[in-house]
């Protein structure tokens, strides 16, 4: 197999990427604004990209695989010592892209899982400042003085 069937690959994995930072961009302001509808549809569709990725993960496996002769030798740099001319240099351009790309995406993902980390504890703060703790039911000097009186009970045996 040729070098070019990973090379597509890799070129459509890069075209996913590039549009999986936009949607994490776009998840950021979200969740500066808070809107909890537009979160879950922005979700929705990043789910849908990374399902799309997984599937192009598995087709370049298969090509890397391919091209390598080797099932154990499928990383891309591995699939630069087999290519020659400018399919070698494509798949090390295709490879420092996808490399920055990733990088990216992660750097959105950091600060959009800190935002959201704040967001939650403010909301929990906020539940703390208006539902106060119950003090915890304890024995206490009342409880322990026994003067003959009886409590009276939640259940009148007597009726």
């Amino acid at each position: 197999m040729s070098a070019q069937t990973l090379i597509d690959v890799l070129n459509k994995m890069l075209r996913l990427q590039k549009s999986l930072y936009e949607i994490a961009i776009r998840k950021t302001e979200v969740i500066k604004k808070g809107d909890v509808e537009a979160l879950s549809g922005i979700m929705k569709d990043e789910q849908a990209h990374i399902a799309a990725i997984d599937v192009l993960e598995q087709q370049q496996q298969y090509a890397a695989a391919s091209l390598t002769g080797s099932v154990n030798k499928r990383s891309i740099s591995d699939c630069l010592k087999k290519a020659e001319g400018i399919e070698r240099l494509q798949l090390e351009k295709l490879r420092v892209q996808l490399t920055d790309q990733l990088a990216e995406l992660k750097n959105v993902n950091s600060l959009n899982q800190q935002l959201l980390e704040q967001s939650l504890q403010f909301v929990t703060l906020n539940l703390d400042l208006l539902m106060p703790a119950e003090e915890v039911p304890g024995y206490t000097k009342e409880m322990d003085d026994d003067d003959g009186l009886s409590a009276r009970s939640l259940f009148d045996s007597k009726a």
